[in-house]
Order: structure tokens, then C-alpha cells, then sequence
């Protein structure tokens, strides 16, 4: 019905903007060292960025059932984006995890109170966007610059509990 048709509207948008960020900005994540272009690298790449952009989106979405669980983890998944952006000499990918860790941290209790419900949810609005952003930052972030293990692992690790919790 009309539940089934929207959320297959929403994974098509989702699909749609994880290509549109390929052609725009062609960022990816890096199994293959970024300076090693083979196409079949690129292919894998470009394959894992994309399934990478829509999973996390997902992920995000599926666990704002309970309140303050999705807001809870983007605001850990944030802080620790920013630390080692930070750490890595990425000041502008550190601010923009600033500023989300800000944003959510705002917001927080407002969507969980532990003695009476929520009073504002996000939505599936509010959790795909806080999902599409973070799985960005992480496709942004230069995590290692010579360790493709290292590049993959550190974002695959910042949502561990997210990836798990799917």
C-alpha cells in the first residue's frame, strides 16, 4: 500500500543522491590506495562507497524506534568523526563534526527523557538525514594516507555499533 510505495520512494532518493555524490564530488571509500587507479579498484571503490552511503542512511533510519537511540549514537559517532578529524590535521571535516555533534546534542533532551516520552522525534526525515550526512563525513575524511586497512577500518569502527546493530 501506500507504507510499501513510500518507503520505495525513499530508497530510490537515497540510491539517487549516493550516485549524484559520486559524479558531483567523487568521494569514495578506499579499499584500493586512492593514488592506485585500476578499474577495477576504482569499480570496487566506488561500489563500497555507495552501498556504504545507503546502508548507513538505513541503519540510521531502522533504529530511531527508541527515543533518543539515534540522536544517542550521532552524537557519538560525531564526536569521534571530529576527534580524529582533528587528530589527522582535517580541521574543516573536525568542524562540520562539530557542529553536528552541536546540532544533536541540542537537540537531545528534547527526544529522550528517561521519566516521560519524547517531546519531538526525529522522523524519518530527521534519522535519514543524520544518517546520510555521517556516512558523507566519513567518505570525506582522508582517514590514512598511505594504508588502505587503516582508511577502511577507522570509519567501519566510528559505526561499529550502528553497523552491528543492523
Amino acid at each position: 500500500g501506500t507504507i510499501a510505495a513510500r518507503e520505495q520512494a525513499m530508497q530510490a532518493a537515497q540510491m539517487a543522491t549516493a550516485v549524484e555524490l559520486y559524479w558531483d564530488k567523487a568521494q569514495e571509500l578506499s579499499v584500493i590506495p586512492r593514488g592506485v587507479k585500476t578499474p577495477l579498484g576504482q569499480a570496487l571503490n566506488y561500489l563500497l562507497s555507495f552501498l556504504w552511503i545507503v546502508g548507513i542512511t538505513n541503519a540510521m533510519n531502522f533504529i530511531d524506534g527508541m527515543d533518543g537511540l539515534c540522536a544517542g549514537i550521532s552524537i557519538t559517532i560525531a564526536l569521534f568523526l571530529g576527534i580524529i578529524a582533528f587528530q589527522t590535521s582535517q580541521a574543516e571535516l573536525g568542524w562540520l563534526s562539530v557542529t553536528l555533534f552541536g546540532a544533536v546534542a541540542g537537540f537531545f533532551p528534547y527526544n529522550f527523557n528517561p521519566k516521560r516520552p519524547a517531546h519531538i522525534f526525529l522522523g524519518d526525515a530527521g534519522s535519514s538525514f543524520l544518517g546520510f550526512v555521517l556516512a558523507c563525513l566519513a567518505l570525506i575524511g582522508e582517514w590514512s594516507d598511505n594504508d588502505p586497512l587503516v582508511s577502511f577500518s577507522t570509519p567501519l569502527l566510528i559505526f561499529g555499533v550502528l553497523i552491528y546493530d543492523m
